[in-house]
């Protein structure tokens, strides 16, 4: 959970708060206490202004972001999240009036595989619930260039945080193919007890 890798370079991250890490099996976790724990890279990267796949598992039972590059209310470029138990995906072209794909309820007692697609080729914007896909096709041909860093756990000022345990996230500048994203869940679901 220190490092974020992005296929052409590694991009460290540095935890706010003093978050608590350990394994579930062999999977490693961080904790996130809600209360200033955070996980952020201050630089302007993994933005996916051109396409981007983001997410990892998350065992929340107090979620709010799950992780993004955002800042309420004008520096909004994407945003994994939680509310009322209904993960989303959100992003935006002009730093804020997102476009959002919601997925099914998820449990907040156990580990839930929660992934965002980003495919402006496509027009597409999908999220992945456990490895079930909710699309539609209203995203915008490009992402705000923004200057929020980014981060696991809240934003990456440390509002919107959430309480429990996130593992093995991952970012992808580019649309992943839907079959890898549902290849990578059924690999790694007995891991997390799914």
């Amino acid at each position: 959970m220190n490092k974020i890798i992005d296929i052409v370079k590694g991009n460290n991250l540095i935890h706010e708060g003093t978050p608590d890490q350990g394994n579930y099996g062999i999977a490693p976790y961080t904790v996130y206490d809600g209360s200033g724990n955070f996980s952020h890279n201050k630089g302007a990267v993994l933005r996916g202004i051109n396409g981007l796949t983001a997410g990892g598992w998350f065992n929340m039972p107090f979620p709010d972001t799950l992780m993004g590059v955002w800042q309420f209310p004008i520096n909004q470029c994407w945003r994994l999240y939680v509310s009322s138990s209904i993960p989303s995906f959100s992003v935006s072209s002009i730093g804020s009036d997102t476009i959002t794909i919601s997925g099914s309820t998820w449990s907040t007692t156990q580990w839930n595989f929660i992934v965002g697609k980003f495919d402006p080729a496509n027009s597409e914007l999908a999220i992945f619930v456990n490895g079930t896909k909710f699309s539609n096709f209203s995203a915008p041909s490009s992402l705000f260039n923004s200057t929020a860093g980014f981060a696991i756990g809240g934003d990456a000022f440390g509002n919107n945080l959430s309480i429990g345990k996130a593992s093995n996230c991952f970012v992808s500048q580019a649309p992943v193919l839907d079959s890898q994203i549902i290849l990578l869940y059924q690999i790694s679901r007995n891991l997390y007890g799914r």
